[in-house]
């Protein structure tokens, strides 16, 4: 029977795999499997902040709200960083 409990087992399925892509392939995978990890963990993040902005707004008197900027900003290594601000302010009449 073919069990995987054995660690040869595991290296020769590791050396199919790079037969079959190749070394440079696989990393490529490898990189675009971790931009997916990193957008999906920033669009929960996201989610998340949404939910908080709107249990805080209903924590608000009736004359506030909850203003909300977003910035991007480049990094050194090709990346994009959001930034958002939640500043809460009373309403104007006018």
């Amino acid at each position: 029977m073919f069990a995987f409990d054995k660690p040869i087992v595991w290296v020769i399925i590791l050396l199919i795999i790079v037969l079959l892509f190749g070394a440079n392939r696989l990393t490529d995978i490898g990189k675009s499997l971790g931009k997916g990890i990193r957008e999906f963990k920033e669009e929960t993040s996201t989610l998340k902040d949404s939910k908080l902005v709107a249990s805080t707004s209903s924590n608000l008197a009736n004359d506030e709200e909850v203003v909300v900027t977003k910035r991007e900003g480049k990094r050194e290594d090709g990346s994009i960083e959001i930034i958002e601000e939640r500043v809460v302010r009373k309403r104007v009449q006018v």
